[in-house]
């Protein structure tokens, strides 16, 4: 995470600084001139600042209207000859009244990239670092020195009202920690977006969520992750200083898992393994809420990475169009309601991230569908569940649910609550379905299975253990008033060994 924000900050920092160039070229070279002849000055000043090489191959246009207005076409930013960004397109407006004032306010920005390379290598050096700098934070230190002190003498701040960012492909590669992202087709917009505050530049700190209101969306067609995908996300959002609300959020995940074929059953050397998609795919409306706060200290001080506070709160009073296939189960809801109660992923500046429990999540749907193996349906009315104390990450690891770590950490104090109301299938008909697991240290327990079937009302009590040989075990006992269930409890009570993944 703290790799994420880095390369946020600097890569943040570079586009200011070209930003910058463009913007005093647009104010103090007067109407008349052809700035195109700029070209090479403008080049050698981002080479002075950045040690960063941009060519700018189209035309540069100015004109004073109604305001400044500035446009360039096709420039190119470069580490060597590697590129780092291909700008098809950039241009902003500015407010008549900022001709006149070292308060500028830029009414539009609009930036078309085709590509833009984030890269690090083994050594945790990126490629926005030129390599006559040194790794760490010299091109941080040539800004504060060079440009810092300019700053102060032509712009007290500056605010861009509407700033529309459509960025074709990103590239984003650590070779230190194996990360890796594609994202295509991303279009961002957004309001009211400070870059400088009291002659300090404050885009690249969180003074720019918590002390500031915006409002903006987020459209990407796809996002490449290693073994997943996301396709047409759709994100739109409101920040009131630090309190982030979306009442938009929906997206197509799609993960490719590799299962291992079992090691009794024989088969071709070169088919071993299999991959199996995992699809999910919903629409949603209503409240995602985050709240962000960060110590009180001067902006130089503020890290992305060390917020004082991060809370996450989710109500969504409907999903619809809900489907997730797994393997060759396929899940399928007409509505979902699903809350996640307030919960602080971040208090006192200690990240509770890495061991992420999440305390009370709450999920209900109607006309719910499950298709299993062999294409055997069922259908639920309607279907209530609590997870309590449901574990996410544990010591930074990810915890693949019913794994064997997962089952573990849940049997620490985990809960798990089910109702439903009547079940439907080819040769199965349940209603008052009622189910309760609990962790209990090191087994977990299902304390509740009562549902009624035949006209008669079913019991039954099991749990999940582990063996010395520290296997994974379950036991399932079924009891009935009226039928007789003694061979279905003796075959379920022999503990079966689950194979965890």
């Amino acid at each position: 995470m703290k790799k994420l924000l880095g390369w946020k900050k600097l890569a943040l920092k570079i586009l200011a600084i070209v930003f910058f160039i463009f913007l005093l070229i647009a104010i103090l070279v007067p109407v008349f001139v052809d700035v195109s002849h700029y070209k090479s000055e403008i080049s050698t000043l981002v080479k002075e600042q950045s040690g960063l090489n941009l060519d700018i191959k189209g035309d540069i246009t100015l004109s004073i209207v109604t305001g400044v207005k500035f446009s360039v076409d096709d420039v190119s930013l470069y580490n060597d000859k590697k590129l780092i960004m291909d700008i098809s397109h950039l241009s902003l407006k500015l407010t008549p009244q900022s001709l006149y004032s070292k308060s500028i306010t830029v009414s539009k920005l609009d930036i078309d990239a085709l590509e833009l390379n984030i890269l690090f290598n083994k050594k945790g050096r990126s490629n926005f670092t030129a390599s006559s700098s040194s790794p760490d934070n010299s091109v941080d230190n040539n800004t504060k020195d060079k440009a810092g002190a300019g700053e102060k003498g032509y712009i007290k701040s500056l605010m861009i009202e509407d700033v529309v960012l459509n960025v074709h492909k990103l590239n984003y590669q650590d070779q230190q920690n194996g990360d890796s992202l594609i994202l295509n087709k991303a279009r961002a917009e957004l309001s009211l977006l400070p870059v400088m505050d009291n002659y300090q530049l404050v885009i690249d700190t969180p003074f720019v969520l918590v002390n500031y209101q915006q409002s903006g969306m987020l459209e990407i067609q796809d996002i490449h992750l290693p073994g997943r995908k996301i396709k047409k996300l759709l994100l739109s959002f409101e920040n009131e200083k630090g309190f982030i609300e979306t009442d938009e959020f929906n997206f197509t995940y799609i993960e490719n898992t590799v299962q291992k074929k079992l090691k009794q059953v024989k088969t071709d050397p070169d088919d071993k393994i299999k991959k199996v998609d995992s699809l999910l795919t919903f629409k949603a409306e209503n409240k995602l809420k985050l709240e962000l706060s960060y110590p009180e200290s001067s902006i130089e001080s503020l890290s992305w990475s060390n917020p004082d506070r991060l809370m996450i709160e989710l109500s969504v009073d409907k999903i619809a169009d809900f489907r997730l296939t797994a393997g060759d189960y396929v899940f399928e809801a007409e509505t979902l309601h699903l809350n996640i109660k307030r919960q602080d992923l971040i208090a006192d500046g200690k990240s509770k991230i890495a061991d992420l429990i999440i305390q009370v999540i709450e999920l209900s749907g109607d006309q719910v569908k499950v298709k299993t193996p062999g294409d055997r349906d069922y259908s639920f009315t309607h279907i209530e569940t609590d997870l309590i104390k449901f574990p996410v990450f544990k010591k930074g690891q990810y915890l693949e649910p019913l794994s064997r770590d997962f089952l573990k950490q849940f049997a620490q104090q985990g809960q798990f609550r089910l109702k439903s109301g009547k079940l439907f299938g080819e040769q199965v008909g349940l209603e008052n379905f009622n189910m309760l697991i609990e962790g209990k240290q090191k087994e977990i327990v299902l304390s509740k299975l009562t549902l009624h079937a035949l006209d008669s009302e079913l019991q039954s009590r099991g749990k999940i253990f582990w063996a010395k040989n520290n296997d994974i075990h379950w036991q399932l006992n079924v009891a009935s008033k009226k039928l007789n269930m003694e061979p279905v409890s003796l075959l379920l009570e022999s503990g079966n060994i689950l194979s965890p993944t």
